[in-house]
């Protein structure tokens, strides 16, 4: 087991992937109830277990596995990292990608489980973007609360943008399983 724990990331405590994977198992455990009942299907199933667990293990890392600060720690001029990017702090830019990149697993994973891009359903990309917008919310809101990190707008900002790029990309490959199993038949 401890081989498992040396692949992951060392900053996570060991809990945080045990609660993790309770929290999956438990909402798969749920959503196959409803999928039993002609409610969801398997894909929803399976992106509603995902999308729990990555949430989880987001929060886990970015506020539950960071040291306290002794002040809270805030920046609160909109789109200050890219004044320091324009004048030549590229670790932000990197930083600012990262943030990015950190919540399009979350855009895809709320797709499939709220079958964005089915003609049918009343859930759209909006849907997505809302939920990954107050997922960023209370993540930057708990850092400042628990001096756990630096609250800034930008992140939200960042943070959205990749529940969104999340969502394009799922409704990307969906439109492509489409096309591809309309050729099958």
């Amino acid at each position: 087991m401890d081989y498992l724990y040396s692949s992951l990331d060392p900053a996570i405590d060991r809990w945080c992937y045990v609660v993790a994977a309770i929290l999956a198992l438990g909402t798969g455990i749920v959503a196959n109830l409803f999928r039993l009942k002609k409610k969801l299907t398997w894909s929803q199933c399976i992106g509603m277990c995902l999308v729990v667990a990555y949430i989880f293990l987001v929060f886990g890392s970015t506020v539950l596995s960071r040291p306290t600060y002794a002040t809270h720690l805030y920046e609160l001029h909109p789109f200050w990292s890219y004044e320091q990017i324009w004048n030549g702090n590229k670790s932000l830019f990197w930083e600012d990608i990262l943030n990015v990149v950190l919540l399009i697993p979350e855009g895809v994973f709320l797709s499939m489980a709220l079958r964005i891009g089915d003609l049918k359903n009343k859930y759209t990309a909006m849907t997505v973007i809302w939920i990954s917008f107050l997922t960023t919310v209370c993540i930057e809101g708990s850092q400042l609360i628990f001096r756990k990190g630096l609250f800034e707008f930008d992140d939200i900002f960042h943070n959205t943008l990749g529940g969104l790029l999340g969502c394009v990309i799922y409704l990307v490959i969906h439109k492509i399983w489409e096309i591809c199993a309309g050729h099958k038949q």
